[in-house]
């Protein structure tokens, strides 16, 4: 499943009942605004020309940057340790309708969605499309158009965590996840694994070794192509830990 043609099926949808000088913001769940930051949107936003998509500042697992501490019921502050920019995030961009709809209009494989019963029409002939270089964003999509993209940290736009508990049992393929997000600082997750060693010695030197036999076989794998010599050497070197 491809969860980036939904926000295509949505815009399709509005494209309908709003008039072409409409300034649109995407946007997601958990999310803070300030007003310096609407501001900017209005500013970098500018018709017939430019697009802006602001990089949030995300936050870090809480569980692992409050541990045992009390987690805060205040504001996301920037700080190396509680979150960062994350430039992987392009589920934030504004626009003009126009803008959208004339960019929209190279999709040529990509069915405009008039109604719901349009939407699974979208999905089908976009699996059905053949090509290496399929759209994967509205972001992208402007990134081919005559039209600028404005990138850029926003600080006034700050991204809570969400919690993924609750999806873990739905096995499905897609394109992104809403809650891939950066877990925390290398020293924040080092510190997570040594707390996991303690508690569970057993476990994680089972875990390692599992690691270790796959890497091994991995690179076995890689070395089919080398003469006998020359296949041990490498072995013996990534096994080592020295590759």
């Amino acid at each position: 499943m491809e969860d980036h043609l939904v926000y295509f099926a949505m815009m399709d949808l509005v494209s309908k009942k709003l008039p072409g000088d409409s300034l649109i913001l995407l946007t997601e769940p958990y999310v803070e605004l300030k007003s310096d930051f609407m501001n900017r949107v209005r500013m970098g936003t500018i018709i017939n020309k430019q697009v802006y998509s602001p990089i949030p500042f995300s936050e870090y697992d809480p569980k692992l940057v409050y541990v045992n501490t009390t987690i805060p019921n205040k504001p996301l502050e920037i700080h190396k340790n509680s979150g960062r920019f994350d430039v992987g995030n392009i589920r934030h961009i504004s626009f003009y309708m126009n803008d959208y709809l004339a960019a929209r209009r190279n999709i040529t494989y990509l069915p405009v969605v008039k109604g719901d019963k349009d939407i699974v029409k979208m999905f089908s002939s976009f699996e059905k499309h053949s090509a290496h270089n399929k759209i994967t964003s509205i972001l992208d999509m402007f990134s081919r158009s005559f039209m600028s993209v404005l990138r850029a940290a926003e600080p006034a736009l700050r991204l809570r965590r969400a919690s993924c508990m609750s999806y873990l049992a739905l096995k499905r393929t897609t394109s992104f996840r809403r809650c891939d997000a950066p877990m925390g600082t290398r020293s924040q997750l080092g510190q997570a694994v040594l707390d996991l060693e303690a508690k569970n010695p057993s476990y994680f030197t089972r875990l390692v070794r599992l690691d270790f036999v796959s890497h091994c076989a991995a690179v076995e794998s890689s070395c089919s192509h080398l003469s006998g010599d020359q296949r041990a050497l490498r072995m013996n070197r990534a096994c080592a830990g020295i590759d």
